[in-house]
């Protein structure tokens, strides 16, 4: 997935585990901002191994978010 596709995939790594799913995707520069990061968990276009999970969620080591952008 390149970088202007509206959807990609991140894989937590030991720096982010334990932290807030919002907190973890704020730290993006695509995304940018912990505001933005909540409305995309809200809207549903986060999920974590498939799974749309709160903005609460505490990442683990090993998880897949995948984060789909609106065009």
């Amino acid at each position: 997935m390149g970088r202007d596709d509206p959807r990609f995939d991140l894989e937590i790594g030991p720096a982010d585990a334990g932290k807030r799913l919002d907190l973890v995707l704020s730290s993006l520069p695509r995304i940018g901002s912990r505001a933005a990061a909540q409305r995309l968990i809200r809207d549903g276009a986060v999920t974590v191994d498939g799974v749309v999970r709160p903005k609460s969620h505490v990442a683990t080591e090993g998880e897949c978010v995948r984060v789909t952008l609106a065009p």
